[in-house]
């Protein structure tokens, strides 16, 4: 199905966070899944308080044990990223507590 993220439309339904997925050959099912961002709980839905984008978009690699790919532009930052990056005295600008939400 084709996605739903579109902001001229529907941004407030917009959930995308970038996939990355790996698929077993032989039974054809998805084995394991990455994000490139943090999952979205109900609460943050309903604040509007989540990234939304980041889109694998380059050739991935994999080195050690460590699966890396670059990701497209976000579509929305949480609004508290938005007033931190709003900021021009950053000395006053409040810190992110929790880097994961």
């Amino acid at each position: 199905a084709p996605s739903t993220c579109n902001y001229e439309s529907n941004g407030n339904n917009c959930t995308y966070r970038g996939e990355f997925v790996r698929i077993s050959l032989d039974t054809q099912k998805i084995v394991n899944r990455w994000y490139a961002l943090p999952d979205i709980s109900p609460t943050q839905f309903n604040d509007n308080d989540y990234y939304v984008g980041a889109a694998p978009q380059n050739i991935p690699s994999i080195i050690d044990n460590y699966l890396i790919f670059g990701t497209g532009s976000l579509f929305q930052n949480p609004e508290r990223i938005n007033d931190c990056l709003k900021q021009t005295n950053f000395s006053e600008a409040t810190p992110v507590t929790n880097a994961n939400a």
